[in-house]
């Protein structure tokens, strides 16, 4: 049996937001795969937390700050794929040097990114958000996890396979996984449907770096196949924990 629910709150983002500003400003030290991956997950749930609360309420945009994190975030995920994609180069014994160029080429645009201005400025951007969300009732949340909740259930039994929509149903499975793990809800499922996505995500993009493979593209859809057979599932799994969370808002 399941606890109870955990609301989300100011102090879920504050603690979210701590662990940002630490794991930033050591990025310049430590760009390591490891690294890197803990600083996006990170991001993941700040962006979801205030996905939520956009969503409850019109005045919460954030458009700044949530535009700041998105770019960190895109850069970061530049360095990632690279990363695998040396990886699984290798793998697959494919010649790698146009990754290598292009993986230094990306982490020198991170780098730009963590300067002291620009972290003032996020760390100060974020500060504000938490600020105007202290005193914000937590029963109003209940729009943005009704809209999550609707969103999970179109994607429930679709079963387009086109590289847009497999990109649009990982998007919407970050943002429920991460989202129910703020509710402290996690579904175990959800992160293994969100990883199948990930590496077909990432076998497409090998492709896209060095040329179409026979054997990277059996790859790619070996995943995608994982993940149209588990999804309806999972799905159905997240949309009653989404139903649990909402009914305990009051």
């Amino acid at each position: 049996m399941k606890e109870p629910t955990k609301l989300i709150d100011a102090f879920v983002l504050a603690t979210q937001a701590r662990v940002f500003k630490k794991k930033f400003k050591s990025l310049r030290a430590n760009s390591s795969f490891e690294h890197i991956h803990t600083l996006r997950v990170n991001i993941r749930q700040m962006r979801s937390i205030l996905w939520l609360y956009k969503k409850s309420n019109s005045e919460f945009r954030f458009r700044s700050l949530s535009h700041l994190l998105s770019k960190v975030s895109r850069q970061l995920g530049k360095v990632r794929t690279l990363d695998v994609a040396i990886q699984d180069s290798k793998k697959f014994r494919i010649r790698n040097k146009v990754l290598l160029k292009k993986r230094n080429l990306a982490e020198m645009s991170l780098q730009k990114m963590t300067s002291h201005k620009k972290r003032q400025q996020l760390n100060q951007k974020l500060l504000r958000a938490l600020k105007k969300l202290e005193s914000y009732p937590q029963s109003r949340l209940k729009a943005g996890v009704l809209e999550l909740q609707a969103r999970v259930r179109q994607w429930k039994y679709n079963k387009h396979q086109n590289p847009k929509e497999l990109h649009r149903l990982r998007k919407i499975v970050k943002k429920t996984r991460y989202t129910l793990e703020a509710f402290a809800r996690p579904v175990p499922s959800l992160e293994k449907l969100q990883e199948h996505l990930g590496r077909g995500h990432d076998f497409d993009a090998l492709q896209t770096y060095l040329g179409k493979n026979k054997k990277v593209e059996q790859a790619a859809k070996r995943r995608y196949r994982l993940a149209q057979r588990e999804k309806t599932l999972v799905l159905k799994s997240a949309i009653q924990n989404l139903n649990q969370i909402q009914k305990s808002i009051h």
